[in-house]
Protein backbone atom coordinates (compact mmCIF):
# COMPACT_ATOMS: atom_id res chain seq x y z
CA UNK A 1 0.00 0.00 0.00
CA UNK A 2 1.43 3.66 -0.94
CA UNK A 3 2.02 5.80 2.17
CA UNK A 4 0.82 9.36 0.94
CA UNK A 5 1.77 11.36 4.38
CA UNK A 6 1.47 11.10 7.61
CA UNK A 7 -1.07 12.79 9.71
CA UNK A 8 0.89 15.51 10.57
CA UNK A 9 4.75 16.63 10.91
CA UNK A 10 6.30 18.44 13.98
CA UNK A 11 9.13 20.12 13.05
CA UNK A 12 11.33 22.47 15.94
CA UNK A 13 14.07 24.67 14.74
CA UNK A 14 16.83 24.35 17.15
CA UNK A 15 19.17 26.56 15.04
CA UNK A 16 19.65 27.28 11.62
CA UNK A 17 21.28 24.08 10.50
CA UNK A 18 18.92 22.03 13.42
CA UNK A 19 15.76 20.75 12.90
CA UNK A 20 13.89 18.11 14.93
CA UNK A 21 11.52 16.20 13.14
CA UNK A 22 8.65 13.93 14.91
CA UNK A 23 5.79 12.13 13.08
CA UNK A 24 3.37 10.77 15.59
CA UNK A 25 0.83 9.93 13.13
CA UNK A 26 0.97 7.02 10.63
CA UNK A 27 0.22 7.95 7.17
CA UNK A 28 -2.67 7.42 5.28
CA UNK A 29 -2.06 4.11 3.08
CA UNK A 30 -3.55 3.10 -0.44
CA UNK A 31 -7.22 4.53 0.25
CA UNK A 32 -8.19 8.37 -0.69
CA UNK A 33 -8.14 10.66 2.53
CA UNK A 34 -9.29 14.44 3.09
CA UNK A 35 -7.78 15.98 6.08
CA UNK A 36 -9.65 19.08 7.41
CA UNK A 37 -7.44 21.56 8.86
CA UNK A 38 -10.73 22.98 10.14
CA UNK A 39 -10.69 20.59 12.98
CA UNK A 40 -7.27 21.42 14.81
CA UNK A 41 -6.70 24.57 16.64
CA UNK A 42 -4.94 27.37 14.50
CA UNK A 43 -1.10 26.58 14.69
CA UNK A 44 1.98 27.99 12.62
CA UNK A 45 1.61 25.46 10.08
CA UNK A 46 2.26 25.14 5.92
CA UNK A 47 1.57 22.02 3.70
CA UNK A 48 4.35 19.89 2.64
CA UNK A 49 3.85 19.10 -0.88
CA UNK A 50 5.50 16.58 -2.89
CA UNK A 51 4.06 15.72 -6.38
CA UNK A 52 5.93 12.80 -7.43
CA UNK A 53 6.45 12.21 -10.67
CA UNK A 54 5.70 11.27 -14.36
CA UNK A 55 6.86 7.83 -16.05
CA UNK A 56 6.39 4.32 -16.50
CA UNK A 57 3.10 3.98 -15.26
CA UNK A 58 2.92 6.53 -12.92
CA UNK A 59 1.58 9.16 -13.41
CA UNK A 60 0.90 12.13 -10.71
CA UNK A 61 0.39 15.64 -10.62
CA UNK A 62 -0.94 18.12 -8.05
CA UNK A 63 -3.42 20.74 -7.64
CA UNK A 64 -3.92 23.69 -5.33
CA UNK A 65 -6.48 26.77 -4.92
CA UNK A 66 -7.57 29.44 -2.92
CA UNK A 67 -10.17 32.05 -2.29
CA UNK A 68 -9.94 32.87 0.87
CA UNK A 69 -13.35 31.04 2.28
CA UNK A 70 -11.91 27.56 0.88
CA UNK A 71 -8.37 26.09 0.02
CA UNK A 72 -7.43 23.18 -0.61
CA UNK A 73 -4.28 21.08 -1.91
CA UNK A 74 -4.98 17.50 -3.74
CA UNK A 75 -2.44 14.48 -4.76
CA UNK A 76 -4.12 13.59 -7.82
CA UNK A 77 -2.78 10.19 -10.62
CA UNK A 78 -4.21 10.45 -14.25
CA UNK A 79 -5.82 7.09 -15.17
CA UNK A 80 -5.38 7.36 -19.02
CA UNK A 81 -7.31 4.44 -19.56
CA UNK A 82 -9.91 4.18 -16.91
CA UNK A 83 -13.78 4.60 -17.61
CA UNK A 84 -14.49 5.76 -14.04
CA UNK A 85 -13.10 6.65 -11.11
CA UNK A 86 -14.79 7.54 -7.27
CA UNK A 87 -14.63 11.14 -6.38
CA UNK A 88 -16.20 13.89 -3.97
CA UNK A 89 -19.12 15.28 -4.93
CA UNK A 90 -17.32 18.60 -5.02
CA UNK A 91 -13.74 20.25 -5.22
CA UNK A 92 -13.11 23.93 -4.93
CA UNK A 93 -15.82 26.47 -5.48
CA UNK A 94 -14.46 28.52 -8.24
CA UNK A 95 -12.82 25.79 -10.40
CA UNK A 96 -15.40 23.49 -10.34
CA UNK A 97 -16.07 23.15 -14.29
CA UNK A 98 -12.85 21.48 -14.39
CA UNK A 99 -12.38 19.29 -10.83
CA UNK A 100 -16.23 18.23 -11.20
CA UNK A 101 -16.46 17.54 -15.28
CA UNK A 102 -17.24 14.04 -16.00
CA UNK A 103 -13.33 13.54 -17.81
CA UNK A 104 -11.71 14.90 -15.07
CA UNK A 105 -13.91 12.21 -12.84
CA UNK A 106 -13.16 9.69 -15.28
CA UNK A 107 -9.73 10.53 -15.83
CA UNK A 108 -8.33 11.68 -12.24
CA UNK A 109 -8.32 9.68 -9.10
CA UNK A 110 -7.58 11.60 -5.95
CA UNK A 111 -5.25 9.79 -3.93
CA UNK A 112 -5.29 12.53 -0.91
CA UNK A 113 -6.03 16.05 -0.45
CA UNK A 114 -5.68 18.81 2.71
CA UNK A 115 -8.14 21.09 2.99
CA UNK A 116 -6.53 24.59 4.97
CA UNK A 117 -7.97 26.14 7.90
CA UNK A 118 -10.22 28.96 6.49
CA UNK A 119 -8.37 31.39 8.33
CA UNK A 120 -5.02 30.02 7.52
CA UNK A 121 -6.46 29.34 4.22
CA UNK A 122 -4.38 30.15 0.94
CA UNK A 123 -5.83 32.85 -1.79
CA UNK A 124 -4.80 32.44 -4.76
CA UNK A 125 -6.00 35.69 -6.50
CA UNK A 126 -8.19 33.54 -8.94
CA UNK A 127 -5.77 31.23 -9.94
CA UNK A 128 -5.84 27.28 -10.11
CA UNK A 129 -2.27 25.38 -9.77
CA UNK A 130 -1.05 22.57 -11.52
CA UNK A 131 2.21 20.96 -10.44
CA UNK A 132 4.17 18.01 -12.57
CA UNK A 133 6.62 16.58 -11.24
CA UNK A 134 9.88 14.69 -12.55
CA UNK A 135 9.72 13.73 -16.40
CA UNK A 136 13.24 12.39 -16.51
CA UNK A 137 12.55 12.43 -20.50
CA UNK A 138 15.43 10.57 -22.07
CA UNK A 139 17.77 10.49 -24.80
CA UNK A 140 15.66 8.43 -27.13
CA UNK A 141 12.48 5.91 -26.03
CA UNK A 142 13.26 2.46 -26.53
CA UNK A 143 10.21 2.29 -29.49
CA UNK A 144 11.84 3.86 -32.75
CA UNK A 145 15.33 1.86 -32.11
CA UNK A 146 15.36 -1.23 -34.54
CA UNK A 147 18.73 -1.87 -35.74
CA UNK A 148 22.34 -1.28 -34.36
CA UNK A 149 22.20 1.07 -37.38
CA UNK A 150 19.66 2.97 -36.04
CA UNK A 151 21.59 2.96 -32.53
CA UNK A 152 25.20 4.34 -34.46
CA UNK A 153 22.89 6.85 -36.49
CA UNK A 154 21.16 8.76 -33.63
CA UNK A 155 23.96 8.33 -30.63
CA UNK A 156 27.54 7.68 -32.57
CA UNK A 157 26.99 10.16 -35.70
CA UNK A 158 30.51 12.26 -35.61
CA UNK A 159 30.96 15.96 -34.76
CA UNK A 160 34.92 15.95 -34.73
CA UNK A 161 34.89 19.26 -36.92
CA UNK A 162 32.81 21.32 -34.81
CA UNK A 163 33.72 20.16 -31.09
CA UNK A 164 36.88 20.44 -29.56
CA UNK A 165 39.05 17.07 -29.05
CA UNK A 166 41.39 17.14 -25.83
CA UNK A 167 43.47 14.03 -24.67
CA UNK A 168 41.87 13.43 -20.99
CA UNK A 169 38.19 14.49 -21.92
CA UNK A 170 37.76 13.71 -25.59
CA UNK A 171 34.11 13.70 -26.50
CA UNK A 172 33.22 10.80 -28.53
CA UNK A 173 29.86 11.73 -30.05
CA UNK A 174 26.86 13.66 -30.28
CA UNK A 175 24.62 13.54 -28.48
CA UNK A 176 25.42 10.62 -26.44
CA UNK A 177 28.99 11.96 -25.32
CA UNK A 178 31.77 10.09 -23.65
CA UNK A 179 30.43 7.25 -21.20
CA UNK A 180 31.29 7.38 -17.64
CA UNK A 181 33.58 4.23 -17.90
CA UNK A 182 35.84 6.38 -20.07
CA UNK A 183 35.70 8.99 -17.19
CA UNK A 184 37.12 6.60 -14.54
CA UNK A 185 39.93 4.84 -16.48
CA UNK A 186 41.15 8.48 -17.14
CA UNK A 187 40.53 10.24 -13.77
CA UNK A 188 41.83 8.01 -10.96
CA UNK A 189 39.96 10.81 -8.24
CA UNK A 190 36.62 9.82 -9.77
CA UNK A 191 36.81 6.18 -8.28
CA UNK A 192 36.69 7.97 -4.84
CA UNK A 193 34.21 10.28 -5.39
CA UNK A 194 32.30 7.38 -6.42
CA UNK A 195 33.30 5.52 -3.81
CA UNK A 196 32.66 8.71 -1.15
CA UNK A 197 28.76 9.05 -2.97
CA UNK A 198 28.14 5.60 -3.13
CA UNK A 199 28.72 5.35 0.97
CA UNK A 200 25.79 7.15 1.10
CA UNK A 201 23.00 4.42 0.34
CA UNK A 202 22.80 1.78 2.51
CA UNK A 203 23.45 -1.52 1.50
CA UNK A 204 25.45 -0.54 -1.41
CA UNK A 205 28.27 -2.99 -0.51
CA UNK A 206 26.44 -5.85 -0.27
CA UNK A 207 26.81 -5.77 -4.23
CA UNK A 208 30.81 -6.80 -3.49
CA UNK A 209 29.83 -8.58 -0.12
CA UNK A 210 32.04 -5.67 1.57
CA UNK A 211 31.07 -2.36 2.98
CA UNK A 212 29.87 0.65 1.13
CA UNK A 213 32.90 1.30 -0.16
CA UNK A 214 34.03 -1.58 -1.82
CA UNK A 215 30.89 -1.99 -3.08
CA UNK A 216 31.66 1.39 -5.07
CA UNK A 217 34.73 0.77 -5.72
CA UNK A 218 33.82 -2.90 -7.23
CA UNK A 219 31.08 -0.73 -9.30
CA UNK A 220 33.97 1.30 -10.53
CA UNK A 221 35.97 -1.70 -11.74
CA UNK A 222 32.41 -3.18 -13.38
CA UNK A 223 32.78 -0.08 -15.44
CA UNK A 224 36.24 0.08 -16.32
CA UNK A 225 35.55 -3.99 -17.46
CA UNK A 226 32.43 -2.84 -19.16
CA UNK A 227 32.73 -2.00 -22.87
CA UNK A 228 30.99 0.86 -23.08
CA UNK A 229 32.32 2.70 -26.03
CA UNK A 230 30.71 0.01 -28.17
CA UNK A 231 27.02 1.52 -28.94
CA UNK A 232 25.29 -1.58 -28.26
CA UNK A 233 26.29 -1.97 -24.84
CA UNK A 234 25.62 1.72 -23.90
CA UNK A 235 22.20 1.24 -25.54
CA UNK A 236 20.96 -1.84 -23.30
CA UNK A 237 22.25 -0.07 -20.20
CA UNK A 238 20.55 3.15 -21.59
CA UNK A 239 17.24 1.19 -22.21
CA UNK A 240 17.39 -0.51 -18.35
CA UNK A 241 17.93 2.84 -16.80
CA UNK A 242 15.32 4.69 -18.23
CA UNK A 243 12.14 5.46 -15.68
CA UNK A 244 9.61 6.99 -18.78
CA UNK A 245 9.53 4.68 -20.73
CA UNK A 246 6.63 4.97 -22.54
CA UNK A 247 4.57 7.55 -20.57
CA UNK A 248 5.14 9.87 -23.26
CA UNK A 249 1.14 9.44 -24.60
CA UNK A 250 -0.02 9.57 -21.42
CA UNK A 251 1.02 12.95 -20.83
CA UNK A 252 0.29 13.66 -24.34
CA UNK A 253 -3.26 12.44 -23.15
CA UNK A 254 -3.16 14.99 -20.30
CA UNK A 255 -1.94 17.61 -21.91
CA UNK A 256 -5.15 16.61 -24.57
CA UNK A 257 -7.59 17.16 -22.10
CA UNK A 258 -6.39 20.30 -20.51
CA UNK A 259 -6.03 21.94 -23.76
CA UNK A 260 -9.76 21.03 -24.72
CA UNK A 261 -10.92 22.44 -21.34
CA UNK A 262 -9.70 25.79 -21.74
CA UNK A 263 -10.73 25.93 -25.22
CA UNK A 264 -14.17 25.23 -24.94
CA UNK A 265 -15.09 26.14 -21.53
CA UNK A 266 -13.06 29.94 -21.38
CA UNK A 267 -13.00 29.02 -17.39
CA UNK A 268 -13.54 32.15 -15.43
CA UNK A 269 -10.01 31.87 -13.57
CA UNK A 270 -6.56 30.93 -14.28
CA UNK A 271 -4.57 28.48 -14.85
CA UNK A 272 -0.65 28.24 -13.89
CA UNK A 273 1.14 25.13 -14.97
CA UNK A 274 4.30 24.59 -13.06
CA UNK A 275 6.93 22.21 -14.06
CA UNK A 276 8.50 21.26 -11.00
CA UNK A 277 12.25 19.92 -12.61
CA UNK A 278 13.59 17.39 -13.91
CA UNK A 279 11.84 17.58 -17.52
CA UNK A 280 14.56 16.32 -18.84
CA UNK A 281 17.77 13.87 -18.05
CA UNK A 282 21.07 15.40 -19.05
CA UNK A 283 22.89 13.03 -16.97
CA UNK A 284 22.61 8.97 -16.78
CA UNK A 285 25.27 7.57 -18.83
CA UNK A 286 26.60 10.75 -19.79
CA UNK A 287 29.72 12.68 -19.03
CA UNK A 288 29.51 15.10 -16.19
CA UNK A 289 29.79 18.68 -18.01
CA UNK A 290 28.91 20.79 -15.09
CA UNK A 291 31.77 22.09 -13.00
CA UNK A 292 32.13 20.82 -9.53
CA UNK A 293 31.89 24.34 -6.90
CA UNK A 294 31.04 24.79 -3.44
CA UNK A 295 28.84 28.16 -4.14
CA UNK A 296 25.79 25.63 -5.29
CA UNK A 297 26.05 27.51 -8.98
CA UNK A 298 25.24 25.24 -12.21
CA UNK A 299 28.51 26.26 -14.27
CA UNK A 300 29.12 24.58 -17.92
CA UNK A 301 33.01 23.67 -17.32
CA UNK A 302 35.05 25.33 -20.02
CA UNK A 303 37.38 22.20 -21.33
CA UNK A 304 41.09 23.37 -21.08
CA UNK A 305 42.87 24.43 -23.85
CA UNK A 306 39.96 26.52 -25.43
CA UNK A 307 41.01 28.97 -28.00
CA UNK A 308 40.29 32.18 -27.49
CA UNK A 309 37.13 33.20 -28.99
CA UNK A 310 36.00 29.74 -29.72
CA UNK A 311 32.65 28.90 -27.92
CA UNK A 312 32.25 26.49 -25.45
CA UNK A 313 31.99 22.76 -27.01
CA UNK A 314 30.62 21.77 -23.55
CA UNK A 315 27.58 24.36 -23.72
CA UNK A 316 27.07 23.02 -27.73
CA UNK A 317 26.97 19.54 -26.27
CA UNK A 318 23.98 20.09 -23.59
CA UNK A 319 22.07 21.83 -26.43
CA UNK A 320 22.59 18.97 -28.68
CA UNK A 321 21.12 16.19 -26.05
CA UNK A 322 18.02 18.39 -25.52
CA UNK A 323 17.78 18.61 -29.53
CA UNK A 324 17.83 14.77 -29.64
CA UNK A 325 15.38 14.31 -26.75
CA UNK A 326 12.70 16.35 -28.75
CA UNK A 327 13.30 14.78 -31.93
CA UNK A 328 13.04 11.30 -30.24
CA UNK A 329 10.31 11.77 -27.93
CA UNK A 330 7.10 12.28 -30.50
CA UNK A 331 3.55 11.91 -29.78
CA UNK A 332 0.65 12.48 -32.13
CA UNK A 333 -0.05 11.39 -36.10
CA UNK A 334 0.14 13.11 -39.31
CA UNK A 335 0.18 16.74 -39.05
CA UNK A 336 -0.37 16.48 -35.37
CA UNK A 337 2.67 14.99 -34.89
CA UNK A 338 4.91 16.95 -31.95
CA UNK A 339 7.67 16.25 -29.62
CA UNK A 340 6.55 15.85 -26.50
CA UNK A 341 8.44 18.65 -24.70
CA UNK A 342 6.83 20.69 -27.35
CA UNK A 343 3.43 20.06 -26.42
CA UNK A 344 4.21 20.61 -23.24
CA UNK A 345 5.68 23.89 -23.12
CA UNK A 346 2.85 25.21 -26.10
CA UNK A 347 -0.20 24.19 -24.03
CA UNK A 348 -3.36 26.62 -23.50
CA UNK A 349 -3.19 27.62 -20.15
CA UNK A 350 -2.66 31.31 -18.74
CA UNK A 351 0.58 31.19 -17.66
CA UNK A 352 3.60 28.05 -17.37
CA UNK A 353 7.02 28.33 -15.14
CA UNK A 354 9.83 26.18 -15.76
CA UNK A 355 11.66 24.67 -12.49
CA UNK A 356 15.17 23.43 -12.72
CA UNK A 357 16.08 20.14 -11.65
CA UNK A 358 19.40 18.49 -10.89
CA UNK A 359 19.06 16.07 -13.66
CA UNK A 360 18.31 19.18 -16.09
CA UNK A 361 20.37 21.43 -14.07
CA UNK A 362 22.64 22.50 -17.16
CA UNK A 363 19.08 24.65 -18.35
CA UNK A 364 20.16 27.51 -15.81
CA UNK A 365 23.50 28.08 -17.94
CA UNK A 366 22.32 27.57 -21.12
CA UNK A 367 19.22 29.77 -21.84
CA UNK A 368 19.91 32.61 -24.28
CA UNK A 369 20.00 31.30 -27.67
CA UNK A 370 17.37 31.34 -29.99
CA UNK A 371 16.34 27.18 -30.27
CA UNK A 372 16.89 26.99 -25.88
CA UNK A 373 13.79 25.53 -23.99
CA UNK A 374 12.41 28.24 -21.92
CA UNK A 375 14.42 29.80 -19.41
CA UNK A 376 14.28 28.00 -16.09
CA UNK A 377 14.44 29.50 -12.13
CA UNK A 378 15.36 28.00 -8.91
CA UNK A 379 11.96 28.64 -7.96
CA UNK A 380 9.37 30.45 -7.58
CA UNK A 381 7.05 32.46 -4.58
CA UNK A 382 3.53 32.98 -5.74
CA UNK A 383 0.51 33.81 -3.74
CA UNK A 384 2.10 31.91 -0.41
CA UNK A 385 3.38 28.89 -2.38
CA UNK A 386 6.70 28.18 -2.55
CA UNK A 387 7.97 25.96 -5.53
CA UNK A 388 11.36 24.45 -6.01
CA UNK A 389 12.93 20.98 -7.81
CA UNK A 390 13.66 19.99 -4.18
CA UNK A 391 17.47 19.34 -5.02
CA UNK A 392 19.47 21.95 -3.03
CA UNK A 393 17.94 20.25 0.49
CA UNK A 394 20.12 17.46 -0.58
CA UNK A 395 23.82 17.84 -0.17
CA UNK A 396 24.96 15.30 -2.68
CA UNK A 397 22.57 16.62 -5.36
CA UNK A 398 22.86 20.44 -4.47
CA UNK A 399 23.91 22.72 -8.01
CA UNK A 400 27.69 21.84 -7.72
CA UNK A 401 27.60 18.61 -6.19
CA UNK A 402 29.46 16.03 -8.02
CA UNK A 403 27.90 13.09 -5.55
CA UNK A 404 24.71 12.63 -7.43
CA UNK A 405 26.28 12.64 -10.76
CA UNK A 406 28.21 9.75 -9.20
CA UNK A 407 25.78 8.11 -8.33
CA UNK A 408 23.45 8.05 -10.83
CA UNK A 409 26.06 6.83 -13.20
CA UNK A 410 26.23 3.32 -10.84
CA UNK A 411 22.50 3.38 -11.48
CA UNK A 412 23.39 2.88 -15.20
CA UNK A 413 25.43 -0.15 -14.62
CA UNK A 414 24.02 -1.48 -11.58
CA UNK A 415 20.01 -0.84 -11.21
CA UNK A 416 19.83 -2.17 -7.32
CA UNK A 417 21.25 1.17 -6.80
CA UNK A 418 18.43 2.78 -6.88
CA UNK A 419 16.09 0.61 -5.13
CA UNK A 420 18.52 1.55 -2.18
CA UNK A 421 18.26 5.18 -2.30
CA UNK A 422 16.91 5.84 1.30
CA UNK A 423 14.02 8.05 2.41
CA UNK A 424 15.59 11.40 3.41
CA UNK A 425 12.47 13.32 3.93
CA UNK A 426 12.82 13.16 7.53
CA UNK A 427 16.51 14.38 7.21
CA UNK A 428 17.14 16.82 4.45
CA UNK A 429 13.40 17.54 2.90
CA UNK A 430 11.06 18.39 6.09
CA UNK A 431 13.57 20.39 7.91
CA UNK A 432 14.33 22.25 4.91
CA UNK A 433 10.83 23.09 4.29
CA UNK A 434 10.02 24.65 7.77
CA UNK A 435 13.81 26.73 7.95
CA UNK A 436 12.16 28.38 4.42
CA UNK A 437 8.85 28.90 6.82
CA UNK A 438 10.74 30.48 9.08
CA UNK A 439 12.79 32.43 6.66
CA UNK A 440 9.53 34.10 4.24
CA UNK A 441 8.01 35.39 7.63
CA UNK A 442 5.52 32.68 7.85
CA UNK A 443 3.92 33.36 4.67
CA UNK A 444 4.54 30.10 3.15
CA UNK A 445 1.53 28.49 3.31
CA UNK A 446 2.38 25.76 0.87
CA UNK A 447 6.04 23.95 -0.16
CA UNK A 448 5.83 21.95 -3.16
CA UNK A 449 8.62 19.75 -4.48
CA UNK A 450 9.42 17.02 -6.56
CA UNK A 451 12.73 15.01 -6.78
CA UNK A 452 12.34 12.05 -4.52
CA UNK A 453 9.77 10.08 -7.19
CA UNK A 454 7.42 9.45 -4.41
CA UNK A 455 4.21 11.69 -3.95
CA UNK A 456 4.01 12.84 -0.15
CA UNK A 457 1.38 15.39 1.16
CA UNK A 458 1.61 16.05 4.94
CA UNK A 459 1.14 19.46 7.15
CA UNK A 460 3.86 20.40 8.97
CA UNK A 461 3.61 22.36 12.29
CA UNK A 462 6.21 24.62 13.19
CA UNK A 463 7.91 25.47 16.44
CA UNK A 464 11.33 27.19 18.27
CA UNK A 465 14.00 29.35 17.31
CA UNK A 466 12.40 32.44 14.98
CA UNK A 467 9.16 31.58 14.91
Amino acid sequence: MADYGAERIDAAIVDDKNVRITMPGEGDKGQYARADLNTLAPEKFFIYFDVGRWGETQYNFGLAYGDGAHSEVLLCEYLPDSSGAPQLATYFAQPATLLNSPQFRRKVRILKSIVFPRTLGLDTANTLYIFLGDLHLPLVRPDPISSIEDIRRIFWKSTRNSIWEGTKQTIKGDPAQRAIADMIRENSHYIAEGAAAAALVPGLGLLAGAGAQAGAITLAERLREADIDDETTWWQYYNDGDIFRDAGESLASFLDFLNDYVHNESPNFRIHLIQVGDLYDLWIGLQRLFEVNGDQKVKIAIPNPLAPGQQNPFASCVRSWIRSIHRNNMVGTGSQRVSLPDKLYNCYVDQKTWISGNHDNYLLAISGDKDDPPPRVEHLFDNGIQVEHGHRADEFNKDGALEGHAITQLVFIERLVRLMDPDRRAKNYFPYAALKFRDTGKDMKLFVMAHTHAPYLAPIFVTGQGV
